[in-house]
């Protein structure tokens, strides 16, 4: 899906404001400025990177650490969903879920809980009895 539709389905639901900005690590930044959202849905991949959402996310954490992220993946992978995490996002959803449940996903992070299904808080779980000694 691209921001364009995920931003229209989003704006019909009237408890959204909904702001777009080009997938760019600098517009990014400069929306989040300028508008002060609650909760950022952030694509784990930016400008041709699989890693850059991650950096995105941590940089956005650093300057504005009031603000939720949602990180959207395209598959729900371990490695994935446990990066998401530690960059800080508050939650993660993978485009092969229904559409509805993104509202629910946004709302969920922005009541400051958090939004993973059981297999990815199995992932959760797995790394981090493999960072214990």
């Amino acid at each position: 899906m691209n921001s364009g539709l995920l931003a229209d389905a989003l704006a019909r639901d009237q408890s959204f404001r909904v702001i777009e900005a080009e997938p760019t690590e600098a517009a990014i930044l400069a929306a989040a400025g300028r508008e002060s959202p609650d909760v950022v849905l952030l694509s784990s991949i930016l400008e041709d990177s699989s890693t850059h959402g991650s950096q995105v996310a941590r940089r956005l954490r650093a300057v504005y650490p009031q603000i939720r992220i949602v990180m959207l993946l395209d598959a729900s992978e371990q490695e994935a969903v446990v990066e998401a995490f530690r960059a800080g996002a508050r939650g993660v959803f993978c485009r092969t879920e229904p559409l509805n449940n993104l509202a629910k996903c946004i709302c969920t992070a922005h009541a400051g809980q958090v939004w993973a299904n059981s297999r990815e808080l199995g992932y959760l779980l797995e790394a981090l009895a493999e960072a214990m000694p």
